[in-house]
């Protein structure tokens, strides 16, 4: 079971970040936003990239034993030590735009640091600080 796109997509939506592609690429999930902040203030807008993954989280964790997985996304994603991903989180990664369309920057957040925080072996303030350290503005258009 994967999380619904349209329900990602509403619930973002709802709180600004407007999203243009959602795409499944093996075991990470990339998301492209536009964000009226990053081309007001020419970078990432932090608040933005929390707002996408709490709501990435909220839909893992309403999926959970839906299907009798111990989450609801669970492709038989490989951890690369041969064992099955059966937390159900993907890596996400996310390119930001400007409202005409340009990258201003993208981030990302491991499958893994997501576990982690799930499982309450990583703090809310280490998981920003990693997530916050992945942003890259130096993009191509």
């Amino acid at each position: 079971m994967t999380i619904d796109d349209d329900r990602f997509e509403a619930r973002l939506m709802s709180d600004g970040v407007y999203v243009t592609t959602i795409e499944r690429r093996g075991d990470t999930l990339a998301v492209e936003y536009e964000s009226i902040d990053a081309g007001s203030i020419g970078e990432v807008p932090h608040q933005e990239m929390g707002r996408v993954i709490n709501v990435y989280r909220e839909l893992v964790d309403e999926n959970e034993g839906r299907d009798g997985t111990e989450a609801g996304i669970m492709d038989g994603n490989e951890d690369g030590d041969g064992s099955s991903d059966r937390s159900g989180y993907r890596r996400i990664e996310a390119t930001v735009t400007d409202l005409e369309g340009e990258p201003v920057g993208t981030w990302h957040a491991e499958a893994g640091w997501l576990r982690a925080l799930a499982d309450d072996d990583l703090t809310e303030v280490e998981f920003s600080s990693r997530a916050l350290d992945t942003i890259d503005h130096d993009v191509e258009n």
